[in-house]
């Protein structure tokens, strides 16, 4: 219903979307809708590719966290980490 691409909808334009929606699909409906779909699809391929390259350092860094909190629980003399670990924790 948002004509501009602003994020609002004004009165208008909710009239338009509404008249439209009665019967069939437009030739100009149908292209609005490929063409939302494409940007869905790229928006959605540039989210995939930030968060595959997001994960592995942050993976390498709960890493790194992780031995050194096992060295301070070997220096506090705890043995297992059944002592100090929740389940969860567990990697």
């Amino acid at each position: 219903l948002d004509n501009g691409g602003d994020g609002s909808v004004d009165l208008e334009d909710f009239f338009d979307g509404c008249l439209r929606f009665r019967g069939p699909a437009r030739a100009m409906d149908v292209g609005r809708i490929m063409q939302d779909q494409r940007w869905l699809i790229r928006s959605q391929g540039r989210f995939q590719t930030y968060v595959g390259q997001a994960i592995p350092p942050l993976q390498e860094d709960l890493a790194a966290l992780q031995k050194e909190l096992r060295g301070l629980v070997r220096s506090l003399g705890l043995q297992a980490e059944d002592d100090w670990a929740p389940v969860q924790w567990k990697a």
